[in-house]
């Protein structure tokens, strides 16, 4: 019985790392900056890049990275009734996801224990 192969990366032609074309892809839609605004602010950081290349990127990696965050909300109060609001508005529009990444505020844990997905909670940035 042959072995599944695992899918090609869309990342195998290019020289540059994929942490790097993914930061320089997610500053470009995160933040409004303009293609050289993302070049200078990479090069501060000592990546040398053209803005070209920010906007090839953008054009071949924007639709693949955009898929991976589904809800970013916003509220005045950060308490355990705004992120049960949002917890049960999101599972609704997206169904259950595999892992649901929220900062390290205490509130999120208890929206989480009170859904019953706590265990797909990681905390990060």
């Amino acid at each position: 019985m042959p072995r599944a192969r695992k899918p090609a990366s869309p990342l195998r032609y290019f020289n540059s790392s994929p942490e790097v074309i993914r930061l320089v892809v997610l500053m470009y839609v995160r933040f409004p900056l303009s293609l050289r605004n993302v070049e200078d602010l990479l090069f501060e950081r000592g990546i040398e890049i053209c803005h070209e290349t920010v906007r090839l990127w953008w054009n071949r990696f924007g639709p693949l990275f955009a898929g991976e965050v589904l809800e970013s909300y916003v509220t005045r109060t950060r308490d355990k009734d705004a992120a049960l609001t949002f917890m049960k508005k999101a599972l609704r529009r997206h169904g259950s996801p595999q892992a649901i990444t929220t900062d390290g505020l205490r509130s999120y844990g208890a929206a989480m224990n009170e859904l019953g997905n706590r265990d797909k909670q990681e905390v990060g940035r």
